[in-house]
C-alpha cells in the first residue's frame, strides 16, 4: 500500500480524545482548488484572511493613528453583518420556538418570576 499523506481530506482532525480544525495547509490540495463543501469554501477564506491580515500588518505602520482608529471602527462595524444575516435567517426559527415556549408556559398552573 502506498504510505505517502498528501493531506486532510475532513476539515476536522481526531488524535486520540482530541479534535482540532486542520490548518489549510495541511488540506488536501484538490480539495482546495475544487471545493466540494462550505468548509472546503471556508478554507480558503481563511487563507485570503491571513493575506489581508498579513497586508494590514504591513501597511499599518506607515499610517496615521486617525487612518487606523478610523479603519478599526469599519472594521468593528462590518462585524455586524454576518451576525444580522445570521438574524433574519433565524428569526422564523426563533418566532417558532418563542411560540411553543409560550405555550408550554400557558399549559402550567403558576410562572416562574425572576425578581
Amino acid at each position: 500500500s502506498d504510505d505517502t499523506f498528501d493531506g486532510y481530506f475532513a476539515p476536522l482532525a481526531k488524535k486520540g480524545s482530541k479534535l482540532r480544525l486542520v490548518l489549510p495547509e495541511e488540506r488536501v490540495k484538490r480539495r482546495l482548488e475544487e471545493p466540494q463543501n462550505e468548509w472546503d469554501i471556508m478554507q480558503g477564506v481563511i487563507m485570503a484572511y491571513r493575506f489581508l491580515y498579513i497586508v494590514v500588518v504591513a501597511i499599518g505602520p506607515y499610517l496615521t493613528v486617525s487612518i487606523v482608529w478610523g479603519l478599526a471602527d469599519v472594521f468593528n462595524g462590518l462585524m455586524a453583518f454576518p451576525n444580522l444575516v445570521a438574524l433574519i435567517m433565524l428569526s422564523p426559527e426563533v418566532w417558532k420556538t418563542t411560540k411553543e415556549f409560550l405555550a408550554k408556559c400557558q399549559e402550567r398552573e403558576h410562572w416562574i418570576v425572576y425578581e
